[in-house]
């Protein structure tokens, strides 16, 4: 029983080198790719839809770009942080949707599980290393992180309600952020695959 597959051209990060760079412009790890990448796409006007996957390792992350114009973002990621390399590559199976493109607005996509009832104080983990969670915390542990997103650089305060606005030196993008639940096939529960 062969599961459907996704292939992208996926870039690899150092992990260490991308959050170190994050903390310096005073963003979680999280803060900082969105930006990049929203900006980048707006930068570029394209009028085709662009899926973006999170995926991890012990000392590493991975993004996948898929879409018609994918390569369009090589020298965006090239530039980035931590980089290393890139090519084209299946999608990992513990990779996470991240960031959609349709075309002319970015929207941050954050996976949970369908199990979970609808929450406040969402948090983003990227610090199991495994791949990027979200989980409801506490209010006390949610204000934490969201008022030093330097000390939790692994971690982000999702803010409530749809619009993320997120500012880099003089810079700023606006996006809209939404969270999926997902159960056993997340291609095909965001219409990617029938």
């Amino acid at each position: 029983d062969l599961k459907p597959a996704l292939i992208g051209q996926v870039y690899f990060f150092r992990w260490n080198k991308a959050s170190d760079a994050a903390k310096a412009l005073g963003m979680t790890l999280d803060q900082s790719l969105t930006f990049d990448l929203t900006q980048a796409l707006q930068s570029k006007s394209l009028s085709s839809p662009v899926l973006v996957w999170f995926g991890c390792a012990q000392e590493a992350f991975f993004l996948w770009v898929c879409g018609n114009k994918a390569t369009t973002l090589i020298e965006t990621m090239i530039a980035s942080p931590g980089y290393e390399e890139s090519g084209q590559d299946y999608i990992a199976p513990n990779a996470v949707p991240f960031l959609y493109w349709d075309g002319q607005y970015a929207y941050r996509v954050y996976r949970v599980d369908q199990s979970i009832r609808d929450e406040k104080n969402w948090v983003q983990d990227f610090g199991n290393r495994f791949t990027a969670l979200i989980t409801p915390e506490n209010q006390d542990t949610y204000e934490r992180i969201k008022a030093n997103p330097i000390e939790h650089n692994n971690y982000s305060a999702i803010p409530a309600g749809t619009e993320l606005v997120l500012r880099k030196s003089q810079n700023r993008v606006a996006l809209t952020q939404a969270l999926i639940k997902i159960t056993d096939n997340p291609l095909q529960e965001m219409g990617v695959l029938e």
